[in-house]
């Protein structure tokens, strides 16, 4: 399968501007209220929002 194949690590990352553009792809698969949603969507190429913390529509954001 896909995820046996493939080496992923299991880490942290600090949710920080340079952070967040530096990857391709942001996933929220949770809603916390101490995220800053309005950085991470200003900051992110592209996010696959499963939570529907997104209201409205927005170029960069997928809602799943």
């Amino acid at each position: 399968s896909f995820i046996q194949n493939n080496n992923f690590l299991d880490k942290s990352v600090h949710l920080e501007p340079d952070v967040l553009s530096s990857k391709d792809l942001v996933i929220i698969t949770t809603d916390h209220d101490e995220f800053d949603k309005d950085m991470i969507r200003e900051n992110s190429k592209k996010i696959i929002d499963t939570r529907g913390i997104y209201k409205g529509s927005f170029i960069n954001v997928v809602k799943a």
